[in-house]
C-alpha cells in the first residue's frame, strides 16, 4: 500500500505542521530567517534612501532664510500706474486676490492669508543725517517703502503711524515711520526733519518696532527693517529705509518713477514637502514664472508684465540636480544586493532540499508526482516564507513611515515570490526525476561540463548585454529603473567570478602537488579536501564574488563623496583661509593685511591683486583677461602644504633686463603670442614673457583665462581684494574680528570650515548613510552565505574529521587542515572582489558623475579601493573560524567510531 503526499504510511493524515515542512522543519525555520532578512533589506534601502532624501530636502528648507519660502509678483509702477480703473489702493488689493488664484491655480502651494504688497521707491540721497550715516564722502542712500500689512508686522513704540503726504511752497512733506536701528544709525527721533532731494522732505512722525520677525515680512524689506551696507567699486555706503503712510503711495512712487517696484509676496507651504515632490514643485515654480507676462492681467483690461519668481528656486534647483545622482546611483545599488539576496535565497534552498532529500525521494518512489512534491514543499514553506516577508515589509514601513516609494515594493514582492518559488520548483524537478531512493545520473561528467559551460556562456552574456547597455545609454533617469543596466555592480562582477571558480581547481591541484613535495601534512590534506570539495564551493564562492562586488560599490560611492567634498573645500577656499575674493569690492589695506599676519595660527601670508587688462597696446589686438598681481615667493609659500600644483615661483625671478617673465593659462598664452606679448592695464602698456603655463590656479577667477605678473614688476597697484592664508587651526571668528576695525565687509572663508559645511550638506550626507548601509547589507550577504555553506558542509566535515583523528591526527592539526580548506575560497573570492572593483571604477566612470554631491567642480568620480571588500573578508574570516570552533564543539559529543559506522 502507497500512501499520497501528506499522509502516513498507514493513511492517515499527517497532523499540522509536520505534514507541511516535514522531516526539515528546522532548515524551513532558517529558510524564513533568510528570507525575512533579504526581503527587509530588498524593502528598507528604497525606503530609507526616500525617507532620508526627505529629511535632506525639509532640513536644506529649514535652514533657508526666512524670506526664500516665497513666490514674489513684480511689476514697474510706472507699467502697473498706466492702467486705468479704480482708486489705487483697491486695485492693489484686487490685484494681490487676482494673484493668489493663479498661484493656486498652478498648484503653487501659498498661503494667500499670509501674503501682503508693498512699493519700494527709487533710491535718494540723504542729507542732515547723524554723521554715523555717512562713510567717507558717500551719502545715504534711502527707499521710501509702503506695505498694506505693515501694521500686522510692527508695533508703534514712539510718535504716530505716517497717513499722507502735504504740500507746503512747492515741497512735498513725507510722514514716515523708522525702526529703531535705522533711527539709532541716523540720530533722528520723532519730529526730525530731512531732505531727500529737490523739492522732498521725510517729516519722521513715528518709530515701529518689527514683530513676527519669524515670518518672510522683514526678510523681504530687510534695508527699511536694519540699514545695510553696500560696497560697489572699492566705494561703501548704506542703505536704509523709511514706511510712508497709504495716503502718499502714489506721490513716493512719483519721486522716481522709473526705479519704483510694486510687489506681492506670498509665502509657501513647504514644511510637508517630501523628496519626490521636489522636482514637481521645481517644475511649477518655473512654469508659473514663465507665464507670468503671458497669462496675467490686471483688473481684467491690460496685460501686465508680472516677474514672478521665488527665493525656492535655486536651492531646488540644486537638490533636484543632486537628487537625480542619487537616484541613479540608488537603483545601481538596490537591485544589485537584491541580486545578491537571491543568490543567497538559492543556497538557503539548496540547504532545504538537502535536508528533505531523503524524505521526498521516499514520497516520489511510493508514486507521488513532481508536481505534488512541488506543490506539497510550496504550501509548507509558505507557512514559513509569507509570515517572514510580511514581517519584513511591516518592519521597514515602520522605521521609515515618510519612504513610500513603489521600489521597495516591487523589490520585496520580487524577493518573497522568488523565496516561494525556489524550493517548490526544485522538489518538483527531483521528483520528476527520481522515482527511487537511488539518485538518477544526469549523463557523464562530459554533458555535464557542457552543461555547465553553457550555463556561464549565458551568465556572461548577459552581464556583458547589461554593461553594453549600461555604456550606450548611461545611468537610469530618475524616477526610472532598468533592472539589467541597474545591475551593473553584479552584472561586472558575474565574468569575474565565473573565470575565478575556473582558474580554483587547477590552482588547487598545483598547490596540493607543491605541498606533496614537502613534509608538511597539514598543508596537503587540507589542499586535498579543498580540491576535492571544489564543486561544492563553486556556487559559494560565486555568491561571495557579487556580494563584495556590492560591498566594493558601496564605499567607493563614499569615499569619492568625500574625496570630491574635500576637493571641493579647497577650490572653494584656494589655501587653508582666503580674506575677500579674486573679484571682490572690499579693498584689503597694510593695516588689515598686518592684523591677518599677527594671528597666531597664520605662518604665510600672500596677498593678491586682481585687474583687467586690454591684449595688445591700448587692447588694440581685441579681447581681455585677468592679471593676477602676486608676491611669487609669498605665493608659493602659502600654497606648498594644499593640494594645489606647485607653484613655480622661480620662473617669476627679477630681472634687470628683457620683459618680466609672467605665467598665463593655456587661453591666455594663444592670445599673447597673436599681440607680441603686450598688454594694456588700464592707461599702462606692459610687454612681458611667458615663462610657463598654468591649468589653473587659486588667485585667478574660475573660469577666465589668466596672467600671473610678479608683484615686482607691476608697479603701482591698487590695495589688494584677496589675501590667502597658510596655517593650521584658524580661526574664523578671530578674523572677522580683527577685520571689522581695518577691513569693515570682507569676507573670511576658511578650508576647514567649508569642508566641514560641505559634509554636513543635508543630501551628500543622506546619500553616504545610504551607501554605508548598501555595503554593510552586502556584508550581511558575504555572512550568510559563509554560514550558509559552512552548514552544508558540516555532516561532510564531521565525518572527514573523524577519519582524520582516527587516522592519528591530533585535534589541533584537525583544526589546522579545516581552517587551511577554507583558505583558498575565501582568498579566491577576495581576488575576484578586488578585481571587479577596479574594473566597476573603470566602466562606470564614464557615465557617473558624483559633482552635484560634492560642490566639486571638477567631475567627482569613483575611487576603486580595496578597504571595504578587504575589511569584510577578514570579518567572513572570523566568523567561518568561531562557526567551525561551533560545530566542532558540538560533533565531539558523538564518538569517532560512530561517526565512522554511519559514514559506512
Amino acid at each position: 500500500m502507497t500512501s499520497s503526499p501528506g499522509t502516513t504510511q498507514h493513511g492517515r493524515p499527517t497532523p499540522g505542521w509536520r505534514m507541511l515542512t516535514g522531516s526539515g522543519t528546522g532548515a524551513s525555520v532558517a529558510l524564513g530567517l533568510l528570507v525575512l532578512v533579504t526581503v527587509f533589506v530588498a524593502a528598507i534601502l528604497p525606503r530609507v534612501s526616500e525617507s532620508l532624501q526627505t529629511d535632506a530636502l525639509r532640513e536644506t528648507l529649514l535652514d533657508l532664510p526666512v524670506g526664500a519660502a516665497t513666490v514674489t509678483a513684480d511689476i514697474d509702477y510706472g507699467d502697473y500706474a498706466g492702467f486705468t480703473g479704480s482708486r489705487l489702493g483697491q486695485r492693489l488689493a484686487a490685484t494681490r486676490q487676482q494673484l493668489a488664484r493663479f498661484l493656486t491655480g498652478q498648484g503653487v502651494p501659498v498661503r494667500p492669508a499670509t501674503a501682503w504688497t508693498e512699493l519700494s521707491s527709487g533710491t535718494l540721497s540723504l542729507t542732515g543725517a547723524g554723521p554715523g550715516s555717512t562713510i567717507g564722502t558717500s551719502e545715504l542712500q534711502l527707499q521710501l517703502d509702503w506695505s498694506d500689512e505693515l501694521m500686522r508686522y510692527a508695533r508703534l513704540t514712539a510718535g504716530r503711524w505716517p497717513v499722507g503726504d502735504t504740500r507746503q511752497a512747492g515741497t512735498t512733506i513725507f510722514q514716515v515711520a523708522l525702526t529703531p536701528a535705522s533711527a539709532r544709525l541716523f540720530a533722528l527721533h520723532v519730529g526730525s526733519r530731512l531732505s531727500v532731494g529737490p523739492g522732498e522732505v521725510l517729516a519722521v512722525t513715528g518709530i515701529i518696532t518689527p514683530v513676527d520677525t519669524g515670518s518672510a515680512f522683514w526678510p523681504q524689506l530687510a534695508s527699511a527693517a536694519t540699514p545695510v551696507l553696500i560696497s560697489v567699486n572699492q566705494t561703501s555706503y548704506w542703505l536704509g529705509g523709511a514706511f510712508v503712510g497709504p495716503r502718499e503711495l502714489a506721490a513716493a512712487a512719483a519721486v522716481d518713477e522709473q526705479a519704483s517696484e510694486l510687489s506681492w509676496v506670498y509665502s509657501l507651504e513647504v514644511r510637508n514637502v517630501t523628496a519626490p515632490q521636489a522636482a514637481t514643485l521645481l517644475s511649477t515654480l518655473t512654469g508659473v514664472a514663465s507665464q507670468g507676462a503671458s497669462r496675467l492681467t490686471s483688473l481684467g483690461s491690460v496685460g501686465a508684465n508680472f516677474i514672478i519668481s521665488s527665493g525656492l528656486t535655486p536651492t531646488l534647483t540644486t537638490f533636484v540636480a543632486g537628487q537625480a545622482t542619487v537616484l541613479a546611483l540608488s537603483s545601481l545599488l538596490f537591485i544589485s544586493l537584491v541580486v545578491v539576496g537571491l543568490v543567497a535565497l538559492l543556497m538557503g534552498t539548496r540547504l532545504i532540499a538537502d535536508r528533505r532529500r531523503a524524505e521526498l525521494a521516499t514520497m516520489a518512489a511510493r508514486g507521488a508526482t513532481g508536481s505534488q512534491l512541488g506543490w506539497l514543499v510550496l504550501r509548507g514553506e509558505a507557512l514559513v516564507v509569507l509570515p517572514a516577508a510580511a514581517i519584513a515589509v511591516g518592519l521597514a514601513v515602520a522605521l521609515t513611515p515618510t519612504g513610500g516609494t513603489a521600489l521597495a515594493w516591487w523589490l520585496a514582492a520580487l524577493t518573497t515570490g522568488c523565496a516561494l518559488a525556489a524550493p517548490a520548483l526544485l522538489a518538483a524537478r527531483r521528483g520528476a526525476d527520481r522515482r527511487s531512493v537511488r539518485p538518477v545520473v544526469h549523463g557523464g561528467p562530459r554533458l555535464r561540463a557542457t552543461r555547465r559551460v553553457i550555463a556561464e556562456l549565458t551568465l556572461t552574456a548577459c552581464a556583458v548585454a547589461g554593461l553594453v547597455l549600461l555604456e550606450e545609454q548611461g545611468l537610469p533617469t530618475a524616477g526610472h529603473v532598468n533592472v539589467l543596466t541597474s545591475a551593473a555592480p553584479v552584472l561586472i562582477a558575474v565574468p569575474v567570478a565565473i573565470v575565478v571558480i575556473r582558474l580554483c581547481p587547477a590552482l588547487l591541484h598545483v598547490f596540493r602537488h607543491l605541498a606533496a613535495s614537502g613534509r608538511g601534512l597539514v598543508a596537503f590534506l587540507a589542499l586535498a579536501r579543498a580540491a576535492q570539495a571544489g564543486r561544492r564551493a563553486l556556487l559559494p564562492v560565486f555568491a561571495l564574488v557579487l556580494a563584495l562586488a556590492v560591498v566594493a560599490f558601496g564605499g567607493a560611492v563614499v569615499r569619492s563623496i568625500d574625496q570630491g567634498e574635500t576637493a571641493g573645500a579647497w577650490q572653494l577656499t584656494g589655501a587653508d583661509a582666503a580674506v575677500g575674493s579674486p573679484t571682490g569690492t572690499v579693498a584689503l589695506p597694510p593695516a588689515a593685511q598686518h592684523a591677518l599676519a599677527a594671528e597666531p595660527a597664520v605662518r604665510a601670508i600672500a596677498p593678491v591683486i586682481e585687474e583687467q587688462a586690454q591684449i595688445g597696446e591700448y587692447g588694440m589686438n581685441g579681447g581681455s583677461l585677468s592679471v593676477v598681481v602676486v608676491s611669487p615667493r609669498q605665493y608659493a609659500a602659502v600654497l606648498a602644504d594644499t593640494p594645489n600644483p606647485a607653484f613655480p615661483a622661480s620662473a617669476l625671478a627679477r630681472t634687470d633686463t628683457g620683459p618680466p617673465p609672467v605665467l598665463v593659462s593655456p587661453a591666455a598664452a594663444a592670445a599673447l603670442r597673436r599681440s607680441g606679448g603686450v598688454l594694456t592695464i588700464g592707461t599702462r602698456t606692459f610687454r612681458v614673457t611667458v615663462a610657463g603655463q598654468l591649468a589653473s590656479t587659486p588667485a585667478a577667477p574660475a573660469g577666465m583665462p589668466f596672467v600671473v605678473l610678479p608683484l615686482w614688476a607691476a608697479g603701482p597697484v591698487p590695495p589688494p581684494t584677496l589675501v590667502l592664508l597658510e596655517g593650521h587651526g584658524i580661526s574664523q571668528g578671530e578674523f572677522s574680528a580683527a577685520l571689522a576695525r581695518t577691513a569693515p565687509g570682507a569676507t573670511v572663508t576658511v578650508q576647514s570650515a567649508e569642508l566641514a559645511a560641505l559634509r554636513a550638506a543635508p543630501l551628500p550626507r543622506a546619500t553616504v548613510q545610504v551607501y554605508t548601509a548598501g555595503a554593510a547589507a552586502g556584508a550581511l550577504f558575504c555572512a550568510l552565505i559563509v554560514l550558509i555553506s559552512l552548514i552544508l558542509d558540516a555532516r561532510s566535515r564531521e565525518l572527514t574529521d573523524a577519519r582524520l583523528v582516527s587516522m592519528g591526527l591530533s585535534g589541533s592539526q584537525v583544526q589546522r587542515v579545516s581552517a587551511l580548506e577554507l583558505s583558498p575560497f575565501v582568498l579566491a573570492a577576495a581576488v575576484g572582489g578586488t578585481i571587479a572593483t577596479a574594473a566597476l571604477a573603470a566602466l562606470l566612470n564614464p557615465v557617473l558623475n558624483l559633482s552635484g554631491l560634492t560642490a566639486s567642480a571638477q567631475a567627482a568620480q569613483l575611487q576603486s579601493g580595496i578597504l571595504a571588500p578587504l575589511l569584510t573578508v577578514a570579518g567572513l574570516v572570523v566568523l567561518a573560524a568561531v562557526t567551525m570552533l561551533g560545530q566542532r564543539a558540538a560533533a565531539r559529543r558523538h564518538a569517532v567510531s560512530e561517526a565512522l559506522r554511519v559514514s559506512q
